[in-house]
């Protein structure tokens, strides 16, 4: 048995409108979170880009600032790199601290009697510390002269061991006393290829 319903017009209207609604309800469920999720990921990309475009004008700004410091640094690295001794190997450079202090003992009024330089064998990034052992023979001013004397040079050296003793403790009068002064001086040198010089 077939049962056949025809619809009436008012009828098929009604099921037309309901079938239109029905679609535009799916299309707006599936449309409508995909424009929201669309939207929010318009504002992420607006948010990241202000972000951006805050902290390059952040950096715009602090550009004469690191400028500055970047020459203020250029400067004194320049400096401390002419008063470094350069020479081509460790054994050279001090050589020549050996020949600073033994100028400078001259100057201060003492006598250097011996010489030991000590230089290291490897040089770590361009830089090595070399080493010069004076002895030498003199009064007390001339100590103090001779130490403010390397204090005071623009190379930079330290003075890592000092002994100071009297080779004649009995003296005659009217001598000035004559003391022995055992000295170990370091300095940090910059060792150069000859291009580089």
């Amino acid at each position: 048995m077939s049962m056949r319903t025809r619809l009436s017009s008012r009828d098929r209207r009604a099921l037309g409108a309901g079938a239109a609604i029905m679609s535009v309800v799916a299309a707006a469920g599936a449309g409508v979170p995909a424009a929201l999720r669309w939207q929010q990921a318009q504002v992420d990309s607006a948010r990241a880009t202000i972000t951006r475009l805050a902290t390059a004008r952040r950096a715009t700004a602090m550009r004469p600032l690191l400028r500055d410091s970047l020459i203020a640094r250029r400067a004194r690295l320049e400096s401390l790199d002419t008063a470094l001794i350069a020479e081509a190997s460790p054994v050279a450079a001090a050589g020549v601290l050996a020949g600073a202090l033994e100028d400078l003992a001259d100057d201060a009024g003492v006598t250097v009697t011996a010489a030991q330089i000590r230089a290291d064998s490897v040089a770590r990034a361009g830089l090595s510390r070399v080493g010069v052992r004076l002895v030498v023979l003199g009064d007390v001013r001339g100590l103090a002269a001779l130490l403010g004397a390397i204090e005071t040079d623009a190379r930079p050296m330290t003075v890592r061991e000092l002994a100071v003793t009297q080779p004649d403790p009995i003296g005659a009068i009217g001598k000035p006393e004559v003391l022995r002064i055992d000295v170990g001086i370091e300095a940090l040198a910059r060792i150069v290829t000859s291009e580089r010089r």
